[in-house]
């Protein structure tokens, strides 16, 4: 069962990839796309921060957590997906 959830995850995930891709083109500007993903990524780290209080406890739950929902998820993190585009990039130029 865990064979077939990474699967899925890295299949999902190719997916991911490939909107971003799809984005970019259909933009005809990847660096559009890149600075949306930053922009993203900063209010993702806006919230963690402001959740960051709470007893010491609460934090190490919060952070197993995080980093269970980062290996299991559907989407790559976004700093992966950034340097995607950053590559396409380069390989458009």
């Amino acid at each position: 069962m865990l064979v077939g959830r990474v699967v899925f995850v890295w299949a999902r995930r190719q997916l991911e990839y490939r909107a971003d891709r799809y984005a970019a083109e259909l933009l005809d500007d990847p660096h559009q796309v890149a600075n949306g993903l930053r922009a993203l990524r900063d209010v993702k780290i806006t919230e963690t921060n402001e959740q960051s209080s709470g007893r010491l406890y609460e934090r190490a739950i919060r952070r197993i957590r995080h980093y269970w929902t980062r290996i299991l998820s559907t989407h790559p993190p976004i700093d992966d997906r950034i340097a995607h585009i950053k590559r396409l990039s380069r390989n458009a130029d």
